[in-house]
Parts: structure tokens; C-alpha cells; sequence
């Protein structure tokens, strides 16, 4: 099962690359516990993504200073530069969902925004979603899928849908995604490039 969906990751990289970030995201937060296991994170995170992500000069340092040295430049590795750095991570992981896939979202309706009624906004984040997600079916029917391969996608993208209108927190909901993002590896590009956009479009609201 394992070698399976370690395939199905390879056949698409961004699938696999934000994998990977959401296991590091994973380290980061255990981390948390220990020093020295917050600096490996940190130079973990820097040396993999500084190439893609934008860190601080504090965090540059930390992670390319020996951690002997970090004292005399008066920097401490803590509990707000790895969540700090696991934002970034996140937001990164977002970003890359959302890109290759804005195509499929030609025909959903623009959540507006007003600052002065969270209410309407809210409301019309909803419903585009609600109509995302309709798409998302109709298009799952056009691939011409099995019966029992169709019920189980249907069924995920109305998970989706519940988690996405719960009150869960991003982090929850980021948590829950993870497992999502696994089951779509095993399906294949034609139904990730599908379920994917959703997953962009939950996790960016």
C-alpha cells in the first residue's frame, strides 16, 4: 500500500511536495518540546524552502549560525519562530493547491469581501462554495467512473463540505486535508485535479 501511494505521489508533484510540507509542519509541532529539536526544525525548514519561501533575517541566522554561536548574536530559537515558520509552511502548502488548478474555477461566483458586514461575506463564501463543490461533482460524473468509485468521491467531497462549514480552526482543518490529500493519491491526476481545488479553496477561506 505504502510503495502504491508513494507512485501515485510521484506521478504528481505538487501533491507530493505539499505532502512533504505537511509532514514538516508535523515535525514542527513536536518540536516544540525541545530545544534542540526546534533548531533542527528551524534549519530543516530554511534549507528545504528558503529557495520558495521568504524567512526573516532572525530566522536565516538560526538557521545557518552554529548553535554554539547563536548566543553571541543574542538569538534564541523558540516556540514563536517555529510557528512562525510553520505559518509560512502553511500558507506555502495553500498556495501551491491553489495555482495550478484556478482554471477549474472559471465559472464559481467572486467571494466579495466588505469589511463593514462579515455577515454577507461569510454568506457569499458559502455559497461559492456550495457551488464549487457542485462543479466538482458534475465533473466527477463526466469522467465516466465506476459506480462504487463515483459513490466513494461523492461521498468525500461532501466531507469536504461538512468540514468546511464546521467552526473548526484552519489547523483542524489543515489536519483533516492531510488525510484528504492522501486518499487523493491514491485516485489518481484526473480526480485530484478535481478534489484538489476544493481542498485549496476550503483551506484559503
Amino acid at each position: 500500500i505504502k510503495s502504491f501511494l508513494d507512485s501515485k505521489l510521484d506521478e504528481n508533484d505538487i501533491c507530493k511536495t505539499v505532502f512533504d510540507i505537511l509532514n514538516l509542519i508535523d515535525e514542527g509541532k513536536e518540536s516544540l518540546a525541545n530545544e534542540k529539536c526546534m533548531g533542527d526544525f528551524v534549519s530543516k525548514a530554511y534549507y528545504s524552502y528558503n529557495s520558495v519561501i521568504k524567512f526573516d533575517k532572525t530566522t536565516e541566522s538560526a538557521a545557518t549560525v552554529p548553535s554554539e554561536a547563536l548566543k553571541i548574536y543574542s538569538i534564541q530559537v523558540d516556540s514563536n519562530m517555529v510557528n512562525g515558520i510553520i505559518t509560512k509552511l502553511r500558507d506555502y502548502g495553500i498556495s501551491l493547491l491553489s495555482k495550478p488548478f484556478s482554471s477549474k474555477q472559471k465559472n464559481s461566483p467572486s467571494v466579495v469581501i466588505n469589511n463593514t458586514n462579515n455577515a454577507t461575506a461569510n454568506a457569499n463564501a458559502t455559497v461559492d462554495f456550495s457551488v464549487s463543490i457542485k462543479q466538482a461533482k458534475q465533473q466527477i460524473e463526466d469522467l465516466g467512473l465506476g459506480d462504487q468509485q463515483y459513490s466513494e468521491i461523492l461521498k468525500k467531497l461532501s466531507e469536504i463540505e461538512a468540514i468546511n462549514n464546521s467552526n473548526e480552526s484552519k489547523g483542524k482543518k489543515w489536519k483533516s486535508a492531510k488525510e484528504l490529500l492522501k486518499w487523493c493519491a491514491e485516485q489518481g491526476i484526473e480526480i485530484a485535479k478535481v478534489v484538489l481545488p476544493i481542498l485549496a479553496q476550503m483551506l484559503g477561506r
